[in-house]
């Protein structure tokens, strides 16, 4: 199973829209999904990257020394200040989106996320195996997607039970 990549491009457009919020620590680390993407991305570079960034947006440093502390193993992570000129030529480039790299960002593409009719299957193998839970269909069943420090998350309901789970861990079942 290819996996899930719901996110969307980082681009000079959004970086603008980032930077007139307020915006100025940006986190870079690698988001190992965004190799596998058949999105618009490799339509418009034929060649599938060779690496893939998510790059994270911060008001605030402290939020984003956090963020950079979750990715202690990553050697690829990059803590951005938008106010450095070298910094803000960087975050221009990989708005670009240059050759052979794929940068995204940390929003969902879609307005309201749906999981795919693979991931939907991957859920509810998931659900019966590991939570025990029983759901008839998708009776009563809810799964939301969410972002934590760059790892892709699933927030599984059904009736008063909750479970947080890596989006991984069900790809991977």
């Amino acid at each position: 199973m290819i996996p899930h990549n719901p996110l969307t491009i980082f681009s000079p457009q959004l970086l603008s829209v980032h930077l007139q919020s307020g915006n100025r620590y940006f986190v870079r680390q690698t988001y190992e999904r965004g190799l596998h993407t058949t999105s618009s991305h490799q339509q418009a570079n034929a060649a599938p990257p060779k690496a893939a960034f998510l790059i994270s947006e911060y008001t605030e440093l402290s939020r984003a020394k956090i963020h950079m502390a979750e990715l202690e193993t990553d050697s690829q992570a990059y803590l951005y200040d938008a106010e450095d000129a070298e910094h803000l030529r960087r975050l221009k480039i990989a708005a670009s989106q240059p050759a052979g790299y794929a940068i995204y960002a940390p929003l969902l593409a879609m307005r309201k996320w749906k999981p795919t009719d693979a991931l939907k299957a991957k859920i509810k193998s998931y659900i019966e195996t590991r939570l025990k839970w029983k759901p008839k269909g998708s009776d009563g069943l809810d799964a939301e997607l969410f972002l934590q420090f760059g790892e892709l998350f699933i927030t599984l309901k059904f009736g008063r039970d909750h479970a947080k789970v890596r989006l991984i861990e069900i790809e991977k079942h």
